[in-house]
């Protein structure tokens, strides 16, 4: 009797123990519906990790935990984030609209290179 009992404590806890594992599948494009290179970076249970799109704007990973933060960012482009929680493999299209706004300009300088004759420094 006590090598049963064994044993289905075993098997038992190997159902425990398993995890699901959800494929997530995605698209990121603009309004024209033309792909988009973005970062897309999710994030499970305070873990972050970030993916880049391939020229036409897709992407996929694989997550063991059913509730997910999904932020994508792409240059020119508004930033979109959403929480999902997920019950069974996904495919996500995203669209992203364009930023009329300049977060940033950056200037730089260089020195002269070229000397003229009549200058002081020749």
């Amino acid at each position: 009797m006590k090598p049963i009992f064994l044993y289905c404590i075993l098997f038992l806890n190997t159902f425990v123990w398993t995890q699901n594992t959800f494929k997530i599948n995605g698209n990121v494009k603009n309004i024209n519906k033309k792909g988009v290179i973005a970062l897309v970076t999710f994030t499970i249970k305070g873990f972050d990790k970030t993916i880049v799109t391939d020229s036409l704007g897709n992407f996929n990973f694989k997550i063991t935990d059913d509730k997910i933060n999904i932020k994508i960012e792409a240059e020119g482009y508004i930033n979109y984030e959403s929480d999902f929680k997920i019950t069974e493999d996904t495919d996500l299209n995203i669209i992203l609209k364009k930023n009329k706004k300049i977060d940033e300009i950056i200037i730089t300088e260089d020195k002269r290179k070229t000397f003229f004759k009549n200058d002081k420094n020749f």
